[in-house]
């Protein structure tokens, strides 16, 4: 009901005004009155600021001294870069961080780009950033352009290091790759990086036609055993030759200037090398023995002095091209490896503390297992179950040697069971113990290791003990002492033949130059001895492993020659001169047995039959050196 005892004299209109905004009830006539004379009463108004502004009618407040607003303020949010006042402070776009992913994250940007708000959008200024280019065009091993890509598309004329001879006249193009400009000859048809087929064309592009003798070849099969069927220079390297599904042998070398280590691709047929890969890190000094795994895919793991940048799995297709590299933490040097039934890559550190590392195919660490013991040196072994074996040395005042089994259990590695030498037996002072043998692995799962060990406290005197042990629990199953052998500080990795003999040399330290006495040993599967000869040896034994034949019988580069053993008694069938230190052969699937020295790679005819369908007949097992019980020859 309307007021009707004002009515008369405040109008309808402004008193409806006044009872809505709440300036009195009926009867209320003074307060009504008092809203009456308030300047702008009944007028538009705003209040608020920048989003938050609202518009409505000015009314007088509850005690009718002032006038209010009546509209209902907007609610304030972050402030955005948009042009507007969203947290309604009176400023627009002040104090606002960039939100991720407006400007380019990757690369040379990773460490971030500046960037200001502009009108209503972000403005990223990448030439403020060192290194960066809208489009890459240095070669410098950098994302430039901040894409995710490295050095991507770059190419350019060749220069005068490219080849320009032979099938090289044309299509020869220079390209990028970690930060250095090659010669790209994938685009030339017939090349070759080292001549290997015989066809009447310059294919390696170096002014000769068919060089290395590449159109005579040698067939072992009119030949005699122990005849040399074809050689190839390489580089001084102490690593073993790998062999693929298709019989190309991969062999550790030198680079052509004799500064790095390298990977050289051999024609099984004439030993003429097809491609050789060098790491990239000038620091590298070394790579291990070659493997291949199911895939026909190439790992070379590679070390230097400078650990933090020179250690790497190198990741290697049988082209020889599109190398990946896997970099190793800090501080851990690369020796043996051994590749399981998934591609899952094995080995220990050197560096020290115990540590063994499982690494992922595509180079992620799957887990790594601080044992807390001394360092890894040698190859792991992999058995039937997928249980991985390995052996730690000992030095004057670091943990006692071990050997381990481990067991990978997806996301972490498990001590299975650890063996330490007994003290008690007396044969031993544990202050001077050293374990030098890669293990094996027998027919029934016996783990074969041997450890290195002074003899009482005789300083300068050592013993040389095969342990082989139960792979379930790692209790010793018997134990074997070499007798004959006073003086020793080196063992060979271990064989195991069809019937379970274990094979390995031992004995004292090698200088390279003065001839020292190892023994080659063979063990029956009781422990009891076969026999034991003596060879003059001039490198450290733990390179000159025997690898068995088809045959039964022990093929075994030593004293500038190889020797084929009869392994029933230990004497000499045949032998070949071949210059320079031997390291450990292995036996290709046709009989050629190949070994690399210090001055060549060589293949040698032989009667072998082929490797030993054996245990573990070669150092690392099998032809690829994958070290895995399960791989096939």
């Amino acid at each position: 009901m309307m007021c009707s005892t004002v009515s008369g004299s405040l109008g309808w209109g402004l008193l409806a005004v006044l009872m809505t905004a709440g300036c009195g009830e009926c009867g209320d006539e003074n307060l009504l009155r008092r809203c009456e004379g308030l300047e702008g009463l009944g007028g538009p108004c705003t209040i608020g600021k920048g989003v938050c502004e609202a518009t409505g009618i000015a009314i007088c407040a509850a005690d009718g001294d002032y006038l209010v607003c009546d509209a209902v303020i907007g609610t304030p949010s972050d402030e955005v870069c948009d042009g507007l006042d969203n947290d309604c402070d009176g400023e627009t776009d002040e104090q606002i961080e960039v939100p991720t992913g407006t400007c380019l994250e990757q690369g040379v940007c990773a460490a971030g780009v500046p960037a200001a708000c502009v009108g209503t959008h972000w403005q990223c200024d990448n030439l403020a950033v060192a290194g960066w280019e809208e489009t890459e065009v240095s070669c410098d091993n950098l994302d430039n352009d901040c894409d995710g890509e490295v050095d991507e598309g770059l190419v350019k004329a060749p220069d005068a290091t490219c080849h320009s001879d032979g099938v090289c006249a044309t299509g020869v193009q220079m390209i990028c790759d970690h930060g250095h400009w090659f010669c790209d000859y994938s685009g030339v048809a017939d090349y070759e990086q080292f001549e290997f087929t015989c066809d009447s064309k310059d294919n390696d592009c170096d002014g000769e036609t068919d060089e290395y003798g590449i159109c005579q070849q040698v067939d072992c099969s009119q030949q005699t055993p122990g005849t040399i069927k074809c050689s190839y220079q390489v580089g001084a390297s102490s690593g073993m030759p790998a062999i693929d599904g298709n019989g190309v042998i991969y062999t550790p070398s030198r680079s052509p200037d004799n500064t790095k280590p390298s990977l050289v691709a051999i024609n099984p047929a004439t030993c003429a090398p097809m491609w050789e890969f060098v790491p990239y890190d000038q620091y590298a000094d070394y790579c291990n023995a070659p493997i291949v795994t199911a895939d026909n895919k190439i790992y070379l793991s590679c070390g230097g002095t400078y650990s933090d940048i020179s250690n790497a799995i190198y990741i290697i297709d049988s082209s020889g091209t599109s190398p990946t590299a896997i970099r190793l933490p800090v501080g851990v040097f690369p020796q043996g490896l051994a590749v399981g039934d998934d591609g899952t890559i094995y080995f220990g550190e050197t560096a020290c503390c115990g540590a063994f590392y499982a690494i992922n195919p595509d180079g992620s660490v799957k887990w790594v297992l601080e044992t807390g013991g001394s360092e890894f040196r040698e190859d792991p072994a992999i058995g039937a179950d997928g249980t991985i074996y390995a052996v730690t040395w000992k030095f004057r005042g670091s943990p006692p040697e071990r050997a381990y089994a481990i067991a990978d259990d997806g996301t972490s590695g498990r001590v299975v069971w650890e063996f330490e030498p007994p003290e008690s037996s007396g044969e031993y002072d544990t202050a001077g113990i050293i374990a030098n043998a890669a293990p094996a692995i027998g027919a029934d799962g016996t783990v074969y290791v041997v450890f290195d060990g002074q003899i009482g406290n005789q300083m300068g005197f050592y013993s040389t003990t095969l342990y082989a042990l139960d792979p379930t629990n790692g209790h010793e199953r018997w134990h074997h002492r070499l007798e004959n052998h006073a003086v020793g500080m080196h063992e060979s990795a271990v064989t195991v033949g069809a019937d379970n003999a274990v094979y390995f040399f031992a004995g004292a330290w090698g200088d390279g130059a003065t001839p020292t006495t190892m023994h080659l040993s063979a063990v029956n599967s009781n422990g009891t001895a076969k026999w034991s000869n003596p060879f003059a040896m001039f490198d450290f034994a733990i390179h000159m492993a025997p690898a068995i034949g088809a045959d039964g019988n022990l093929y075994v580069a030593a004293e500038d020659k190889l020797y084929s053993i009869d392994a029933s008694n230990g004497s000499e069938r045949w032998r070949v001169d071949l210059p320079g230190n031997g390291y450990a052969p292995t036996i290709s699937s046709d009989g050629t047995i190949y070994v690399q020295t210090t001055s060549a790679f060589y293949a040698v005819c032989s009667d072998s039959g082929g490797l030993a369908n054996a245990p573990w007949p070669k150092r690392l097992h099998d032809l690829s050196n994958r070290g895995n019980y399960s791989a096939t020859q």
